[in-house]
């Protein structure tokens, strides 16, 4: 089963910028343990990026990801890839 979401991150994470980003979590029977796919972010970064015991900490973890991929490519002055869900153009009413 995959689930997709729309982090909700808390202040201390990072910026605004991670909602506008999705995540897929999926159940892996291999690793018994639910994986975590960025996959604006799936040419940065190997997938799975994160893992969790459950949806909640995947989540959380996949998060925590995210937050650091956007603060190292704002750091480096790298390009963010554009969000599937929401354009960078309409970022503000996402």
């Amino acid at each position: 089963m995959n689930y997709y979401l729309t982090p909700q991150v808390t202040p201390q994470v990072t910026s605004h910028l991670t909602a506008h980003y999705g995540m897929q979590i999926q159940w892996s029977e291999q690793r018994a343990c639910y994986e975590v796919l960025l996959p604006e972010f799936a040419h940065t970064i190997p997938q799975p990026c994160a893992m969790g015991r459950s949806l909640s900490e995947a989540a959380r973890n996949g998060e925590q990801v995210l937050a650091i991929l956007i603060e190292h490519f704002q750091d480096l002055g790298i390009p963010l890839p554009t969000p599937q869900n929401c354009p960078p153009e309409h970022w503000e009413s996402c």
